[in-house]
């Protein structure tokens, strides 16, 4: 995987998502839409091999980005010199957290938890045969602290 870290801002395909998103209109429903459909897919690894992992990474950046919408963001998160350097818009949490719910961030915990117990999905299986699957672990908890 083109990963050197364990938050979902230390990832190729993670970041591709994030730049794209910061280019969008910033929706908070687009956020939501990307844990829905992490929330109702079933995963398995002979059919759905990539989507377990694309789907569910995107759905992680929603996360992030909807912790610092909360006023808790990640250290990893993309500052101005990496905006300036890829030339992406900045988010505007202010904006995002006006339409924060409480559902969504319901939401946002649910993805992770399923995320971090779905034994069939993609990227659980890559970080579980990592030899960081604990550290992930506990990144994924603290991401579930941050939407709170």
């Amino acid at each position: 995987m083109g990963t050197w870290g364990i938050t979902a801002f230390e990832d190729d395909t993670a970041m591709e998502f994030y730049d794209e998103f910061c280019e969008s209109e910033q929706s908070i429903n687009d956020l939501e839409d990307c844990l829905d459909i992490v929330i109702s897919q079933n995963y398995n690894m002979d059919d759905l091999l990539m989507e377990g992992f694309i789907e569910p990474i995107n759905a992680l950046v929603c996360a992030e980005i909807i912790a610092t919408a909360n006023g808790k963001p990640c250290e990893k998160l993309p500052d101005d010199e990496y905006h300036d350097e890829m030339e992406v818009q900045m988010i505007d949490f202010e904006k995002l957290n006006q339409n924060l719910t409480s559902e969504i961030k319901q939401k946002a915990k649910e993805t992770i938890n399923k995320i971090k117990t779905d034994n069939q999905m993609h990227l659980n299986v890559l970080w579980l045969e990592s030899e960081s699957f604990e550290e992930w672990k506990e990144y994924l908890e603290n991401l579930i602290e941050r939407v709170e």
